[in-house]
């Protein structure tokens, strides 16, 4: 198989996985055109667009789609690979939300997992997870996680900015309110935390103090503020879920204080320190953390950037069998 010319990655938009994974994988990336809505996916408009898009890819090609729950593009793939005779092999990328809800036992949740059952089972697609708990949900699941970032920051170390930086997208699968919580208690104390994001993605935001967030940052201010900071945190109350934001901070030496899942600790072990999702746990152990000298193992560090690779390299080798 020609490799660079047969295997394409179809990102629905993008991410830190969707435009890393590619690169690792040393094969072309395409954005699939697709309003992000799921009910704007119903729209003809975009079917047409999507049916065109299918119908324009090589004959005979693998691709690694992008799933994040948004089925529509799948459908329509797998009716154009029909259709038009073009016979793909399809790996399906999925987002821990393309089979998990916030709460795992939801009818969400059974419907999700029952459309990507659909896709496998009938369909033929096989699943890629980015985490090896997932694989436990779904048989002959392929395991392929995100490349670490290359962590490129000339610019000098800005003072007082913050010593706690709690990194968050203000996601629904984030513990906000706990976040905030912790800011509100921290900062009484003189201990500064600021929490990233935009303050304007919240529905509720009013209720919030504009003074414990960030706001959007770019990258090097976002780089600034790891760098300023004593301790990096990142959470998410969602299941299954393997966290991504602690990989730029541990690069740069910073302790980092994470949900305690059984997904994070598999992949970060002693590289990170734990805590349920809940602001009273999350200030103890900052006390805590901030009595005592914490140091970071550049060995360790460097020996899991070595084991994703070559997860990643194994993953390659499946794809051009």
């Amino acid at each position: 198989m020609d490799h660079n010319n047969n295997v394409l990655y179809l990102k629905l938009h993008s991410s830190p996985r969707s435009n890393s994974l590619p690169k690792a994988l040393t094969i072309n990336s395409r954005k699939i055109p697709l309003n992000e809505n799921l009910y704007s996916s119903f729209s003809r408009k975009i079917q047409k667009k999507l049916i065109s898009f299918f119908r324009d890819i090589k004959n005979r090609s693998t691709l690694i789609v992008e799933y994040d729950g948004n089925f529509v593009p799948i459908f329509i793939l797998f009716w154009a690979n029909v259709f038009y005779k073009k016979k793909f092999r399809v790996f399906l990328d999925c987002h821990v939300n393309a089979y998990l809800d916030t709460k795992s036992a939801s009818f969400k949740t059974i419907v999700k997992r029952v459309i990507l059952l659909i896709f496998k089972g009938i369909l033929s697609a096989k699943i890629i997870v980015h985490n090896k708990k997932s694989m436990e949900l779904f048989k002959d699941a392929f395991y392929c996680p995100s490349p670490f970032p290359k962590v490129n920051f000339s610019g000098n170390k800005k003072e007082n900015l913050c010593d706690v930086f709690i990194i968050s997208s203000l996601n629904k699968d984030e513990p906000i309110d706990e976040f905030v919580k912790v800011a509100e208690k921290l900062n009484a104390e003189g201990i500064k935390t600021i929490i990233s994001g935009d303050l304007s993605k919240l529905k509720n935001k009013e209720t919030y103090s504009q003074d414990l967030f960030s706001g959007y940052l770019d990258k090097d201010k976002f780089y600034e503020h790891i760098i300023s900071s004593k301790i990096i945190i990142a959470m998410t109350i969602r299941k299954n879920n393997l966290l991504y934001a602690p990989r730029e901070a541990l690069q740069m030496k910073k302790v980092c204080l994470i949900n305690s899942s059984e997904e994070n600790k598999d992949f970060y072990k002693d590289l990170c320190l734990y805590s349920p999702p809940v602001a009273d746990f999350i200030i103890q152990k900052i006390h805590e953390t901030l009595k005592e000298n914490q140091f970071l193992s550049t060995n360790k560090i460097e020996k899991l950037i070595e084991d994703v690779n070559k997860e990643i390299y194994n993953f390659k080798r499946c794809i051009d069998t």
